[in-house]
């Protein structure tokens, strides 16, 4: 008799565990959740001891994404202005598409692929090919 109570107690831990686990587990977020999520105006805002850099990029649920970038650096202006589509493939945000910049007569295209490490309804924080956190907020109206 015994036994069989240690048994059932055994098997009555085991599920309780395998529940408290099952529901502490969080998913990752599926690249259709990241998609909805990311629409929306994200905002850059970075100083050091001779800049400041100021972005801001809007993705669109159509796909098409666009940025206005400003940097201001030893005593310079430089800025920047992107269209292009986006994409979340993988957990990453894949971006491409056309930029102008300011000091130059050039049209250049860009090609960017970030991995996407959180994104909040306020926060959305990337992770560059170089390795580096890029954090941005969202833009409230």
């Amino acid at each position: 008799m015994r036994w069989r109570r240690l048994i059932l107690q055994g098997v009555l831990v085991t599920v309780l565990l395998v529940a408290v686990g099952v529901a502490c587990h969080k998913s990752a977020p599926t690249d259709q959740e990241l998609t909805q999520k990311l629409v929306g105006t994200w905002i850059t805002d970075e100083a050091g001891g001779n800049y400041r850099f100021y972005g801001e990029n809007s993705f669109h649920r159509d796909g098409m994404h666009s940025a206005d970038e400003i940097m201001h650096a030893d005593g310079g202006t430089t800025r920047w202005s992107f269209s292009g589509i986006w994409d979340i493939k993988d957990g990453k945000l894949v971006a491409s598409g056309e930029v102008y910049r300011s000091d130059s007569s050039a049209v250049e295209t860009y090609q960017v692929e970030e991995r996407i490490e959180s994104l909040t309804e306020d926060e959305l924080v990337l992770v560059n090919e170089k390795g580096n956190r890029l954090v941005r907020h969202r833009k409230r109206f």
